[in-house]
């Protein structure tokens, strides 16, 4: 009996940072599985490929001159003006350094640490105002998201016009493009919550400035900035509230039907609700375009205003509590399975996977009955069949390839098992990831129970210990 390990492969690390990091990862995961997969035939949508452009490109970057010239705005001295600029473009840099090492969209960065000190040299040489260059960066802020936004529309359109997805495939497909997006937005209200709580703490920054700095951003484009962060406050947190009624409907799912599958169909309620809400808020944030453009006139009152915006974020960090985290934990599966590049972790899984099947052939060990978990059960699947022919049973438990990657994804399980494969897939009612898959020899609805102890179902026991006395077992 062999254990194939894959666990290893993309885990988030210990504490906070390794927390952070693996979020980071899982956005761009979402958004590259998106735009170039091709198996989910991503890699045939253009505009969405330059949404990606424009999200990792542009509007993961463009809050940052506003903010970095606000605070050297409100430097005591000339010194700790240029400190901050040359510090924090150098810090851009190499932020966006290690960020192009998982996506090309984000080289871009390097463009906007330069055009941060070619500002700052054009303030000091006095070829731009200061009113002037708080103007500028507020400008490039908005273009920024409203180009993103044109583009997000734009790519929602593509990607209906695709007669091969169903209706749950294409709202899927979108909340990879929206979602990154959505928790972006609370990310960069965080970042302006606590450069504006730096104005009161961090002795060479002055807010009596803030006036200076405020005159220059109303002069930009003309939206409301208050209306803008609370509105789209309001419908990300909307979604994240409705992300947990999901949850709660898999513990209250109607009679008669299984609460596993009534999970699964709250979450595709879910796909069609949140996106109509980012739309109603896109539409609120179009017209205060023709709005004149308005900041708090105090750094306290716009401490409070991004102090209320970053709360959009509390629902979806809710997830990341023990009780909630194997939610994130599947979501990180799929798209580290899924996404291409750097990020993924398809091909080394996949050869672990071979190499048993190809140890057990050469040793001649017996018939091989592989027994896959969860998103095992998709790299069991995967790897027997890259592996060629050979007599062997594969058995899938909580197995997510017809009930999310197929429903969901328009995900196929190709290239087809060998001649003498036997597929078994088992699954409990109440497995909010699994369900019966398409193409197996047998289905095996195996009663109460939730995504886990399966190990204990005597139909698996079964076929381990079956395996043990006349073949050999190994799972990933």
């Amino acid at each position: 009996m062999f254990e194939v390990n894959w666990a290893d492969l993309q885990r988030p690390l210990q504490g906070i940072v390794g927390v952070v990091r693996h979020m980071i990862q899982l956005l761009i995961a979402t958004v590259r599985i998106a735009t170039e997969n091709r198996e989910l035939r991503a890699s045939r949508r253009p505009l969405a490929q330059v949404y990606a452009w424009a999200l990792f490109g542009l509007a993961w970057w463009s809050y940052v001159p506003t903010i970095v010239f606000m605070l050297a705005r409100c430097a005591t001295s000339t010194s700790a003006s240029v400190a901050i600029v040359v510090g924090a473009s150098l810090a851009l840099a190499v932020m966006a350094w290690w960020l192009a090492r998982f996506a090309p969209q984000f080289l871009l960065g390097y463009a906007w640490a330069a055009g941060m000190l070619a500002l700052h040299i054009g303030l000091s040489l006095g070829l731009v105002t200061p009113a002037g260059a708080v103007s500028l960066t507020a400008w490039a802020h908005a273009a920024s998201q409203v180009l993103l936004a044109v583009l997000l529309a734009a790519a929602t359109v593509e990607l209906f016009c695709d007669p091969e997805l169903t209706g749950d495939q294409h709202f899927a497909h979108l909340a990879l493009l929206w979602m990154p997006f959505a928790i972006m937005s609370g990310v960069a209200s965080i970042i302006w919550f606590v450069s504006l709580g730096a104005l009161n703490t961090v002795p060479v920054l002055a807010p009596e400035f803030y006036g200076e700095w405020r005159a220059g951003f109303v002069t930009g484009p003309p939206f409301d900035l208050r209306l803008g962060e609370y509105v789209t406050a309001f419908a990300v947190a909307l979604i994240g509230v409705a992300a947990l009624v999901v949850v709660l409907a898999y513990f209250r799912p109607p009679r008669g039907v299984p609460a596993g599958l009534h999970a699964q169909n709250a979450f595709a309620v879910w796909l069609r609700i949140s996106p109509a809400l980012l739309a109603i808020a896109g539409i609120v944030l179009g017209v205060s375009l023709f709005l004149p453009g308005k900041a708090p006139a105090e750094p306290m009152s716009m401490l409070g205003l991004y102090g209320v915006s970053a709360l959009r974020l509390v629902p979806f960090l809710l997830f990341l509590l023990p009780q909630l985290r194997p939610v994130v934990d599947v979501i990180g599966d799929v798209a580290f399975y899924l996404t291409p590049g750097r990020l993924s972790i398809r091909g080394e899984a996949v050869r672990r996977v071979r190499r048993l099947v190809k140890d057990v052939a050469e040793r001649d060990l017996g018939d091989l009955v592989l027994v896959g978990f969860s998103q095992g059960s998709v790299l069991g699947r995967v790897g027997l069949a890259e592996s060629g022919s050979r007599p062997a049973t594969l058995a899938t438990v909580g197995c997510p390839i017809g009930s999310l990657y197929a429903r969901f994804l328009h995900w196929t399980h190709a290239p087809p098992l060998g001649e003498g494969v036997r597929w078994w897939n088992g699954f409990h009612d109440g497995d909010f990831i699994a369900g019966p898959v398409p193409g197996v020899d047998e289905d095996d609805p195996l009663g109460p129970g939730a995504h886990d102890r399966y190990e204990l179902d005597e139909p698996v026991i079964d076929i381990v210990l079956g395996a043990a006395a006349g073949g050999q077992a190994g799972g990933p």
